[in-house]
């Protein structure tokens, strides 16, 4: 008898399915008896505002293959009946939980076409925005953001409120604090409330000058501290776009180099944002700087590892590692007319944003054979940049000294070296010198010091007496003198 009425209940679903099914096909089914229910569960508890809409339907989603309810033409009223909000597009699914108990709970709700403006102040506070058109539904938005990210709680009329959807949204940051302006045309963002809290996952087009860039964004918001742990994912961004939203890193508008990667940091519910931590893949592409040297060389890939300081404007780079290839060539006509040799170069710096002030503290380059270390510092004073520079260099053949020593750096010691030394090698070559560039007067050195060890070398001393061969030995220079 019980597998007899089991049989009649499953044979009457699946015809109601049919019908219903049928039914839908036909065009959305009114609800409008549930119509009240959602009204209060949508409405302020302290009559701050009130929720309603002209009716509540059921349709066929096409493009999710399922059951969708509606709520048309959703308005949000103020104490007043003044009209405070209005939502074309408000969808909603319900707890099954809640249904048995006999209440009427919202599970998720999704909403279609909002303008989300976030606004950070100049003291680090956030304030949203949300707007449509000539009314703004900030007040029920708010309370519904402010709902989700509380702990669930069965007993309020959204406690059972588990995921909000923001979809075909247009988002606009303002940060008034660190004069950064982002514009994004469409966004789809999905909020899910569990017991341990809230993840946020958005899927962003970002403006970047005249280009569009994907974005994928995740978040993690504490529960309790309202703390949100943020981690950006992004592709095929050209490096020489990025000015165009974050104007400290005005020094990569000439680097046309395709990068993806991500960045993660963590904001504060005050507004304070901890540095943000970037680790970045470089792709194939052309680095030509024109400040303060010209530079230019083609990148085969590379990978950079740092983070930005907002707070404080400081970039940091942590790791930078650049692959030229095997013929790969580094050109500084500034300094020396020909092509150098570099195969690989590595990079450990800071740039102080506000004080245009670099620090390098380590650059190590592949040569094609000699290897190069170098550190300094650069600041732009009053249009000129000052520098400091010291230099390292290894295994180099003394037939290669003319390709990589500068023309106009120490002239006579260089004129004198690559002319009467040939053959051997310098087993190592220190040099320290400071100076400043200018765009009137280019690179200028103030002051020189250095020295060499060499190795079986052929010097030719006095020509044309015989020359000395075999010599090994060590030389010092400055800016007008050289010593053997």
């Amino acid at each position: 008898m019980a597998a007899h009425l089991i049989g009649m209940l499953v044979l009457g679903l699946v015809i109601a399915g049919g019908v219903l099914a049928w039914r839908l096909a036909s065009g959305p089914i009114s609800l409008a008896f549930l119509t009240p229910y959602f009204e209060t569960a949508l409405s302020s508890e302290s009559g701050a505002f009130k929720t309603v809409f002209k009716d509540t339907i059921l349709t066929w989603e096409t493009t999710k293959r399922a059951i969708d309810i509606q709520l048309v033409e959703t308005q949000v009223l103020g104490r007043q009946g003044d009209l405070l909000a209005e939502i074309p597009e408000l969808s909603v699914s319900l707890s099954a939980p809640a249904l048995m108990r006999g209440r009427l709970a919202p599970k998720s709700l999704s909403i279609d076409g909002l303008r989300i403006s976030l606004i950070r102040r100049t003291d680090g506070t956030i304030s949203l925005d949300f707007s449509k058109e000539k009314t703004t539904s900030k007040v029920l938005i708010a309370n519904l953001l402010n709902e989700i990210m509380q702990p669930p709680d069965k007993e309020t009329p959204l406690g059972s409120l588990k995921r909000l959807d923001i979809l075909n949204a247009s988002l606009t940051l303002s940060d008034q604090k660190s004069d950064i302006f982002w514009d994004a045309p469409l966004a789809n963002i999905f909020l899910n409330r569990d017991k341990t809290g809230l993840t946020v996952e958005a899927e962003v087009d970002l403006k970047l000058g005249s280009s569009i860039t994907k974005l994928s964004v995740l978040g993690l918001v504490d529960p309790v501290e309202r703390d949100i742990s943020l981690k950006v994912g992004f592709s095929d961004v050209i490096a020489s776009s990025v000015p165009n939203v974050l104007k400290e890193l005005s020094f990569l508008k000439h680097i046309k180099i395709p990068v993806n990667g991500t960045l993660a940091t963590k904001i504060s519910s005050n507004g304070t944002i901890e540095p943000v931590h970037f680790d970045i893949q470089l792709d194939k592409g052309i680095v030509d700087v024109t400040k303060p040297l010209d530079l230019t060389f083609s990148l085969e890939k590379g990978r950079l590892i740092g983070s930005f300081d907002i707070a404080n404007s400081l970039f940091a780079i942590e790791t930078c590692e650049l692959n030229l290839g095997p013929q790969g060539t580094i050109h500084l006509p500034d300094i020396i007319k020909k092509k150098i040799p570099l195969r690989r170069i590595s990079i450990v710096a800071n740039y102080f944003v506000n004080a245009q002030k670099l620090e390098l503290e380590k650059i190590l380059a592949d040569l094609a054979g000699p290897t190069l270390r170098l550190r300094g510092v650069f600041q732009e004073i009053a249009e000129q940049i000052s520098f400091e520079i010291g230099a390292d260099i290894k295994e180099m053949k003394i037939g290669a000294m003319a390709q990589f020593w500068p023309n106009n750096l120490a002239p006579l010691a260089r004129t004198w070296v690559t002319k009467n030394l040939s053959v051997g090698s310098i087993s190592a070559a220190r040099a320290k010198l400071s100076g400043r560039w200018s765009e009137a007067g280019g690179p200028q050195v103030d002051s020189l010091i250095g020295d060499m060890n060499f190795n079986n070398i052929t010097a030719d001393y006095f020509s044309p007496t015989l020359k000395a061969t075999r010599a090994n030995g060590s030389a010092k220079f400055d800016k007008r003198m050289l010593e053997i």
